[in-house]
């Protein structure tokens, strides 16, 4: 998968920080730019975001691509410590939802920005530039601007129209506490509930049991009796 139709192009690390040999960054918005980066690239191969995007429990966005590479990738290399703590829950397809209710545009940006942006369809908010604060919905997977959830008078989706619960509002990069800490207790009640963060249930592994022990429990259900196993 990729560019060249049959592997992954691994970009990991986005220098965004000051320049080498230096302790000030050059650009006085630096700072800000850290923060739009967020909307625009990847957060595990740092590349553009494209369609289709994904996001985990916590409201991080990735290229769709980027998390089958990592869940590929069994032994995290390339990874930084930071990507292999902060994404060490991301062990199934289903700990990640696809966004939909998204479109790319290209960008007027030049330099590093210059390259495609993803606009919410519902309101026309652009990832970044926008001061619009998004959520999606786990339910219907669609991204809103999270002022359209006042717009209709039941917890149904302005876009769709698929009913869903307070809990199923997932915010892109929670800018408050509290709204980390929902989204925590969130995944945390879907974590006893057995289920991922697209709400499907987790498979139990059985245990394999042994031979020994196998029979054992058919004596003791009298379905063989020790003389037949002679």
């Amino acid at each position: 998968m990729g560019n060249d139709g049959g592997s992954f192009n691994k970009v990991k690390k986005l220098n965004i920080g000051p320049a080498e040999g230096t302790n000030t960054a050059k650009d006085d918005n630096i700072e800000r730019f850290a923060v739009d980066s967020k909307w625009k690239y990847c957060k595990l191969s740092n590349k553009r975001l494209q369609l289709p995007i994904v996001s985990d429990y916590k409201g991080n966005l990735f290229n769709k691509e980027a998390i089958l590479e990592w869940l590929l990738t069994p032994g995290r290399e390339d990874y930084s410590n930071d990507q292999i703590k902060n994404f060490s829950h991301i062990k199934k397809l289903d700990d990640v939802i696809e966004l939909r209710n998204l479109k790319e545009i290209e960008s007027t940006d030049e330099g590093h920005n210059s390259g495609s942006t993803i606009v919410c369809e519902y309101g026309e908010g652009v990832f970044g530039k926008s001061v619009t604060q998004f959520i999606y919905l786990a339910t219907c997977d669609d991204v809103l601007p999270v002022k359209a959830l006042d717009l209709v008078n039941k917890k149904i989706c302005p876009k769709c129209g698929i009913p869903y619960q307070t809990l199923d509002v997932i915010m892109i990069y929670p800018p408050g506490l509290n709204d980390v800490k929902r989204l925590e207790d969130r995944h945390e009640m879907l974590r006893k509930a057995n289920k991922h963060h697209n709400g499907r249930k987790k498979k139990l592994k059985r245990k394999r049991e042994s031979k020994n022990g196998r029979l054992s429990q058919l004596v003791k259900n009298r379905k063989v009796t020790p003389d037949s196993l002679k």
